[in-house]
């Protein structure tokens, strides 16, 4: 085997490493939408078993209230793909296998294999963020109501 045989072989390997021990979950779609690969972390976020989201659709993981308006997202993405956050200022959320929702962040990217695009989902799950920022929310709400509270009693 030569020099460059060693090379390739480790940088498949390296790819892969990346791919299966991403923390992000990492879903490749055609442009159809159907799942062709997923790695463990999405299968943990989505709560399915090994290999149970290939052969899935992109809507079966979209809140079912969206799955519909979905489907137009994904042709107007699949006409100018480009790398970019989804959903800018919005709130986005995904469905688990149990139907349960969760808030998401998410990236695509893409890319050709000869005549075929595929598109890279770049998934993670925001819950404990949100969680935080509510409680931020939560606190400041609570101090403005002791302001105005203290400013009333001063001005008795």
């Amino acid at each position: 085997m030569t020099i460059l045989d060693h090379q390739k072989i480790f940088q498949m390997e390296s790819l892969n490493a990346l791919f299966e021990h991403a923390t992000e979950g990492i879903i490749i779609s055609d442009r159809s939408g159907k799942i062709i690969k997923a790695n463990p972390s999405s299968e943990r976020l989505f709560g399915y078993a090994k290999d149970e989201l290939l052969g899935l659709v992109i809507e079966d993981l979209v809140p079912r209230r969206y799955a519909s308006s979905h489907s137009k997202h994904r042709d107007n993405f699949n006409a100018h793909p480009h790398a970019r956050s989804m959903g800018k200022n919005m709130d986005l959320y995904a469905r688990r296998k149990d139907e349960s929702e969760f808030p998401v962040e998410i990236s695509l990217s893409y890319y050709k294999q000869g005549e075929e695009t595929f598109v890279i989902a770049f998934i993670i799950d925001i819950t404990e963020r949100k969680q935080y920022e509510e409680s931020i929310i939560k606190l400041n709400q609570d101090l403005e109501k002791k302001v105005d509270e203290r400013t009333k009693v001063l001005h008795e």
